[in-house]
Formats: C-alpha cells, structure tokens, sequence
C-alpha cells in the first residue's frame, strides 16, 4: 500500500509513499468517503512529501476533481492542505486544485511545502 490514513481529532493525515498511480488515488478516496469520520472532519493533510513519481497525467487530475467535486456535499466545509515538495508534483497538484476551484467555488485548498504550514492553514 502506497498510502497511509491517521485519523487525528478532527482531521485525517494522509502520507503518500513511493510511485503513485490513478488506481491508489481511487482506492484511498473511496477509503476516505467510506469512512464515518469523514462527514465529521475539519481538515486533511495530504502530505506527498514521500511521493517518488506520481504517475497520473493532466486529464486524471481533472477526473480527480470531478470526483472531488461529487463527494463534496458529504463534508463541504473540509479544507484540504497538500505537502509537497517536488516541482513536477507540485505542478500537477497545482492543476488538481485550479480545476477543484472551478467546479468547487467554495472549496478550501492550498499547496503547502511543510506540514507545519499547512497544519497552520487548516487550523485557522
């Protein structure tokens, strides 16, 4: 498995390790939304700091908001701070959140290069 759930007081910490595809992002989301917790939680940290490659193409990302946008009504105060470091992931992460942003005008995203600073987003 190339993800791991902490669930926290209120929030989900999420670590991602190694080569990403598609088919590990569909698995944790459903995993996330299957959760009762998730319809309760104020925040997630998505922290990609242990991403080596994440194999998913530009088109996936906008696939990945539409998913993100049909399970909004379930928790639609959630934020969702991303860490990452690695340039070539931060771009597509950045796609990802323009296009959330789009059919998601509310939604609360950031991308973050430290879990401190997204903690200090999510929190406030």
């Amino acid at each position: 498995m190339a993800h791991q759930f902490t669930w926290e007081v209120n929030s989900l910490y999420m670590q991602w390790f190694g080569t990403i595809n598609a088919q590990e992002l569909i698995h944790a989301n459903s995993e996330l939304v299957g959760n009762a917790s998730f319809e309760t939680i104020k925040y997630i940290i998505w922290d990609g700091s242990g991403i080596e490659k994440l194999d998913v193409d530009v088109d996936r990302t906008e696939l990945f908001a539409k998913l993100a946008s049909d399970i909004n009504p379930y928790n639609r105060k959630i934020k969702v701070a991303f860490v990452c470091n690695r340039p070539e992931i931060r771009s597509l992460l950045a796609g990802y959140i323009d296009e959330c942003k789009q059919l998601v005008p509310h939604a609360q995203q950031a991308l973050f290069e430290t879990i401190d600073e997204a903690r200090d987003w999510a929190q406030h």
